[in-house]
């Protein structure tokens, strides 16, 4: 027997129970969770290093390797050794210059004698620096006039007619330079080379045509 007064609940009365029990549940487990943002972390920009500027290499200054022009007095073979031997150098342009050498006969004596005197144009080849002072390689192309009596006046290239004959020749001259001061400089210098004279044996004491020679001198430039 059923107490008097209680009703049975409907089955939607009982279903609506539950599903407002479940709802809840259900409404929770279905929201989306949220992390918290996070905001990116801008690092702040970074410059490429800046390397401190490397200073230019301040050009070393020119060094002259040769005087502008140069007297020397020294000996040469092939020559009278009563008298010494004579040489003017001018530069005329950088490497290049002319040089002529002798005793100095038909200019500042008169006398005979034998003498091998040259006319040369040179280059200067090579050069370096030395303990206070510099070195240079020349060669050297030009003529040389062989004199066995007085000095005559011109070149005769071919059969002489009187004491003295000219042909080619060729040299290698090494100088040293070391400054004195104001501009000037102390030179030494030494020179080798070979000259061919066609005319020669054609002279009074016939010599050779083939006429070695070498010589060494002293002087001041500037």
């Amino acid at each position: 027997m059923r107490p008097r007064g209680h009703r049975p609940r409907s089955h939607k009365a009982q279903l609506g129970a539950l599903l407002a029990l479940v709802a809840p549940a259900t409404f929770a487990e279905a929201q989306p969770t949220t992390s918290p943002t996070t905001s990116p972390t801008t690092s702040p920009a970074t410059s490429p290093a800046t390397s401190p500027a490397t200073p230019s290499p301040v050009p070393s200054p020119q060094v002259d390797t040769q005087s502008h022009f140069n007297l020397r007095v020294g000996a040469s073979t092939n020559a009278d050794y009563e008298r010494a031997s004579i040489c003017l150098e001018v530069t005329v342009w950088r490497k290049l210059s002319v040089e002529g050498c002798g005793n100095g006969s038909g200019i500042l004596h008169k006398s005979d004698g034998g003498e091998l005197a040259h006319f040369r144009a040179k280059w200067a080849l090579w050069n370096a620096s030395v303990s206070r002072g510099n070195v240079v390689l020349q060669g050297g192309l030009g003529f040389a006039e062989l004199q066995v009596g007085a000095d005559e006046p011109g070149f005769e290239f071919g059969v002489p007619s009187g004491e003295s004959a000219a042909g080619a020749e060729g040299s290698l001259s090494l100088q040293y330079f070391a400054p004195v001061g104001k501009g000037f400089e102390f030179i030494a210098s030494s020179a080798i080379g070979m000259a061919y004279i066609r005319g020669a044996n054609a002279l009074p004491t016939a010599p050779s045509k083939a006429q070695p020679f070498a010589s060494f001198e002293l002087g001041i430039g500037w």
